[in-house]
């Protein structure tokens, strides 16, 4: 394990084949540059002010990601959110990539995430508190999938569809209307998006 508990600005490599540990302000300036097929865990706050692609196979936020660069998930890695996602440059799960919610309700997003590849929604009660207002955009090879065992909220995140929104479970989700954040954001499903309701009731 490898781990950074002071604040720190990095353009070298971290060739991380075990567990590498991002503590307090940690600075990426070069694009790639955790390497290697460990886990990257972000316990403080990241910032990327450039366009950037993560060589981790996979990517545990538990802090902040934040910066004004585009940050992109490619093929073949996972990202498992249960911490912030802020700034104003997109989160980007690629084609291949995966996106876990593994904590709802300790999620926050206030930018764009664009999901090309496969989102995962199974857990905790609402996705985004009620003071986080970010939007998910489903591209048209996205796939958002929603299960889990309990009523769930949305929260005041806007969502646009235009790939597959698939609801497999019998909890009922609300997507538009969150009594406890005021209302909720709003919801486009734009050709050729589809919306799958297997199980429940979905609202929108």
């Amino acid at each position: 394990i490898l781990y950074h508990e002071g604040a720190g600005t990095h353009s070298g490599v971290f060739n991380n084949t075990g567990i590498l540990v991002f503590g307090a302000t940690q600075t990426l300036t070069t694009s790639g540059n955790v390497t290697g097929g460990g886990d990257y865990i972000i316990n403080g706050t990241t910032v990327i002010d450039i366009p950037y692609s993560f060589a981790a196979t996979a990517v545990h936020l538990y802090g902040t990601l934040t910066g004004s660069g585009n940050k992109t998930v490619p093929s073949g890695s996972v990202i498992n959110s249960a911490g912030t996602f802020s700034g104003t440059g997109e989160l980007i799960i690629a084609d291949g990539a995966t996106l876990n919610f593994t904590n709802p309700g300790s999620t926050y997003f206030f930018n764009t995430i664009r999901n090309h590849g496969t989102a995962n929604w199974n857990t905790g009660e609402r996705l985004n508190p009620c003071n986080a207002t970010g939007t998910f955009i489903n591209e048209t090879d996205g796939k958002l999938v929603m299960g889990g065992a309990n009523t769930r909220y949305f929260g005041r995140t806007n969502l646009i569809n235009h790939g597959l929104i698939t609801k497999n479970t019998n909890a009922n989700i609300y997507i538009n209307n969150d009594g406890q954040c005021g209302g909720g954001g709003y919801f486009d499903n734009t050709s050729p998006g589809i919306v799958n309701v297997t199980s429940g009731i979905l609202y929108l």
